[in-house]
């Protein structure tokens, strides 16, 4: 991804670069997405192994919805999940 900085921006982070604050462009990015609200993910090198097999990820995929769904809940109609009113404020 390219992200274009104007030269105010840039002269910006420079400022932030050369004070200290942070160390390249990179850092802009996660202070400013964990401004609004959004954790970075934990770093790559310690990643959660892939299901080696298809029984495996169906498995996990199963418990992870008994975790997350909600039970208490009515299931959404077709109508609900349908294109058209997923995209409805779009025009499409």
């Amino acid at each position: 991804m390219t992200i274009t900085l104007t030269d105010e921006q840039w002269r910006k982070v420079q400022q932030f670069i050369d004070a200290g604050v942070i160390t390249s462009v990179e850092d802009v990015i996660d202070a400013g997405l964990e401004a609004i609200g959004f954790p970075m993910p934990a770093p790559l090198d310690d990643p959660k192994p892939r299901p080696a097999t298809a029984e495996e990820w169906k498995r996990e995929l199963h418990e992870w919805i008994e975790t997350h769904g909600n039970k208490d809940g009515p299931p959404l109609s077709d109508e609900a999940i349908s294109r058209e009113s997923i995209y409805e404020d779009r025009g499409l």
